[in-house]
């Protein structure tokens, strides 16, 4: 007689152990939206003493130029001082050019891109709360002109449209949709190009490895 009482349990247990290494939509959106790969936007500025190429009046005309974002100190790290037309930091001219001309080039700037003039940035009142309550999170060391960075979008998963999962069921290609969700901080960069809130597509290439699936790369289309 054939003993095939035994067959159920080890099919039994053979779904059970091959339906949990499977990658599923639910898993798939955790652990993107929990990945390296899945930031929010971000964008920096900077504070102190600066030189530029650039003369003040000019600075302060080009607030919302596309030009502004150029190689010129200044106008990089402040964004063409677009923080200062919101009362977020001043910006004013320091008194002795030429000291400050001389700190710039010991500092391994040099005089053919410090030709207009030195600068002090420094956060005011307002542009402080934002450092109180952790919307500008400062990035630099103690003793060097503060850097800060700050969220000006938040990515947010839509959802997962469909997973393709390799033939040997060790990798799969996960595609979703995603938009940028524009924070309070995207209005204080008045210079920098509107967010706009529409849906797009990404893809994601997931690896199994002996403790579960994990993220290898994600493509922001």
């Amino acid at each position: 007689m054939r003993k095939i009482y035994f067959l159920g349990p080890v099919f039994l247990l053979c779904g059970l152990g091959c339906s949990g290494r499977l990658l599923s939509r639910d898993k798939a959106a955790d652990l993107l939206t929990h990945s390296e790969f899945f930031k929010s936007t971000t964008i920096s500025f900077a504070t102190g003493q600066f030189c530029s190429n650039m003369n003040l009046p000019y600075i302060r005309s080009i607030l919302h130029d596309p030009r502004m974002y150029s190689n010129d100190p200044l106008a990089k790290n402040l964004l063409g001082a677009s923080l200062e037309a919101q009362g977020s930091v001043t910006l004013s001219p320091l008194g002795d050019q030429k000291a400050m001309l001389a700190d710039w080039i010991s500092h391994g700037g040099t005089a053919d891109t410090c030709c207009a003039g030195c600068f002090m940035v420094a956060i005011t009142p307002k542009g402080g709360e934002f450092v109180k309550n952790g919307e500008w999170k400062r990035t630099s060391p103690e003793g060097t002109n503060e850097t800060y960075e700050a969220e000006i979008a938040k990515t947010e998963l839509i959802g997962i449209s469909g997973i393709t999962t390799a033939d040997d069921a060790k990798s799969a290609t996960v595609e979703f949709d995603w938009k940028p969700v524009p924070t309070h901080q995207a209005s204080v960069f008045s210079a920098i190009p509107a967010i706009p809130s529409e849906k797009h597509k990404g893809s994601a290439t997931f690896q199994l490895y002996d403790d579960g699936w994990r993220v290898k790369n994600v493509n922001f289309m």
